[in-house]
């Protein structure tokens, strides 16, 4: 209990302290474990990299580095690439705390979140996590209520709204909304470049790389971080006990934005 409280207390004070670097051409993308955040940040990292001609590695230690996490990377660092913001992740509900900041919310069906964050914490060597599938989606931290709180909290609250299944089906047009919001500029061979560097299947080559160089930790080495990804997977893992608690969840918080 003591460490646990400990373990809260640093984590707390590394967020604040990492929102004090945060600046006003900054921008948060917010999203639930296994939404598709790192789609997002490859592909901003990836037009940083095609703007300025830049000859650095794609890579997962490249990505943390320049587009890093709140809360657990250092932000004080100046951002040189002026002509495209600064892109911090977090994962954390919306509160008193966090100013209002300029933020993406990337929303993805929420029953096909369980089943991917469920995978994670089942190949994580130090998942806190072990119970079934069942028991995963009626944990308080991990499962569907903490879903609907999260989104919930953002959801009046950011400048954009992406939803995941949109990425899907037509990456470019979502892509280029972020482009044209933030009004960045760059050549059409670039922005596919951008693109086609930031696919799942690039993404795929880059971890099976990566893993080899053991920069993968606290994940059984079989385990595969970037997944098919595909829409609707939660029709394998439901039964129908869990399909009644899901609409149940909906319908007490009010959630409309996907149906089941």
């Amino acid at each position: 209990m003591v460490m646990r409280l400990v373990r809260f207390i640093n984590r707390f004070f590394k967020y604040l302290i990492g929102l004090l670097f945060i600046s006003k051409n900054d921008v948060l993308l917010v999203s639930f474990p296994k939404s598709g955040n790192t789609w997002v940040r490859f592909y901003f990292f990836n037009l940083i990299i095609q703007k300025y001609s830049l000859k650095k590695e794609i890579s997962f230690f490249n990505l943390n580095f320049y587009l890093p996490e709140l809360g657990n990377s250092k932000l004080s660092k100046k951002w040189n690439y002026t002509k495209i913001p600064r892109v911090v992740k977090t994962h954390i509900k919306k509160s008193f705390f966090i100013p209002n900041f300029k933020a993406i919310l990337l929303i993805r069906h929420p029953l096909d979140v369980m089943v991917s964050y469920y995978n994670f914490e089942k190949n994580k060597t130090n998942s806190r996590f072990k119970g079934s599938f069942s028991d995963f989606i009626r944990n308080n931290k991990y499962g569907l209520e903490a879903w609907c709180k999260h989104y919930l909290s953002w959801k009046d609250k950011t400048v954009m709204l992406i939803k995941y299944e949109d990425l899907k089906s037509d990456e470019n047009k979502q892509f280029m909304r972020i482009n044209n919001y933030f009004k960045i500029e760059i050549e059409k061979n670039k922005f596919k470049k951008a693109v086609e560097q930031s696919s799942a299947e690039f993404i795929s080559k880059i971890e099976i790389k990566e893993k080899k160089l053991q920069t993968f930790k606290n994940v059984n080495k079989n385990f595969q971080f970037v997944r098919s990804g595909e829409i609707n997977q939660y029709l394998s893992y439901f039964n129908n006990n869990d399909m009644q608690f899901a609409k149940n969840i909906f319908e007490k918080y009010k959630i409309h934005e996907y149906e089941i």
